[in-house]
């Protein structure tokens, strides 16, 4: 999706109108974070390699002119490269780093303004459609910044601090020793990257809205898009197409979402995919995102109840179930510590039902 134009001028609201250009944040201007973050928009339509890579703030138009531009420009238009082409990563308008927790909060409000804000009737979009006062603005980027997440999607992806560092380091091939405990070799820079950047396209294929991963399917969207990143050969050809070094396979000290993962895999493992086999990698693309979220489970299902044989009329509703509300506790609420025990009762209920069928 081009919204380079949309962005342009979000961007250009941000920084000259009053009321949002001189909003404090811990005791900057908005005017002066948003300079220091490199945001990146896509320009055109069709392959990966056609879309111009259009840079938003003067810090993204100094990456692309300094003398790692190069590579800089490779590891942006190389994240629609590490979707494999499919369907639905179009949608991906840009990519905004960041500096710090409050550029990242900036970024992830370009990307809600730029992709989840009505069309208007008239005209262009404009900063307060979304954000009618500065008040509201400020707020939101406060409590965006309190979260704890590494990157999102919100049609572009926002990049947090950590990964915008690790980006960095893998492209200079410097070795960092962080207080905090960060990888320390730029192929760990390079696999971290890597690897969160290969999840945030995978969310690009199902474009789920910001209230899904709330919802009984937001477990299942994190774990597609996580068990598609870490299929066996991905992180190795992700770190090809973004230009970064990278360890061979994807480093199981970056693994996250584990609970999702384990689980999800388990249940394509019921429906006959095998999760060790790069040749499998299509089936499992299409079960998990081949068509909406809201079906998913219904397709997981299907293949369970066909690959084990199992009477559809009396099987395919209850496993349909189980897999959705795998994560559901009774409060209503999401509670991944739930994913291990529900699918081994998943599990046993398949056995069970083979059982009893007819052979």
């Amino acid at each position: 999706m081009d919204v380079s134009g949309d962005v342009t001028r979000l961007v250009r609201e941000l920084r000259t109108e009053r009321r949002y250009a001189e909003i404090d944040i811990n005791g900057r201007s908005l005017r002066s974070i948003l300079d220091r973050q490199p945001i990146f928009t896509f320009e055109g339509n069709g392959s990966w390699e056609d879309r111009r890579v259009v840079p938003q703030t003067a810090a993204a138009a100094k990456l692309l002119t300094g003398p790692r531009g190069a590579e800089w420009e490779r590891v942006v238009r190389g994240v629609l490269g590490v979707s494999q082409a499919r369907e639905g990563v179009d949608r991906l308008g840009g990519i905004a780093f960041s500096t710090g927790r409050d550029g990242f909060a900036v970024g992830q409000a370009v990307a809600v303004m730029s992709h989840w804000m009505p069309e208007p009737e008239e005209g262009p979009r404009r900063v307060g459609e979304y954000f009618p006062t500065g008040p509201d603005l400020r707020d939101y980027l406060q409590r965006t910044a309190r979260r704890p997440a590494a990157a999102s999607n919100g049609g572009m992806i926002a990049v947090g601090p950590t990964v915008t560092r690790a980006v960095s380091r893998a492209i200079n091939q410097r070795d960092a020793d962080f207080r905090d405990g960060t990888p320390d070799s730029y192929r760990d820079w390079g696999s971290l990257a890597a690897k969160v950047l290969g999840h945030e396209v995978e969310h690009s294929v199902t474009a789920p809205t910001p209230a899904t991963y709330n919802t009984r399917l937001g477990w299942i969207e994190e774990a597609s898009a996580q068990v598609m990143t870490e299929w066996p050969g991905r992180h190795r050809r992700s770190g090809e197409k973004l230009g970064l070094p990278t360890h061979g396979r994807h480093p199981e000290r970056f693994r996250t979402y584990r609970e999702h993962t384990d689980a999800m895999r388990r249940i394509l493992r019921l429906g006959g995919v095998d999760t060790r086999r790069i040749d499998n990698f299509d089936r499992a693309d299409a079960l998990l995102q081949g068509g909406s979220l809201q079906r998913t489970p219904g397709r997981l299902a299907s293949a369970i109840v066909e690959h084990h044989g199992l009477d559809r009329d009396t099987a395919y509703e209850p496993i349909r179930t189980a897999i959705r509300d795998a994560a559901w506790s009774a409060e209503g609420a999401l509670d991944p510590s739930l994913l291990s025990s529900n699918v081994r009762d998943l599990e046993r209920m398949v056995g069970e039902l083979a059982g009893s069928s007819p052979a």
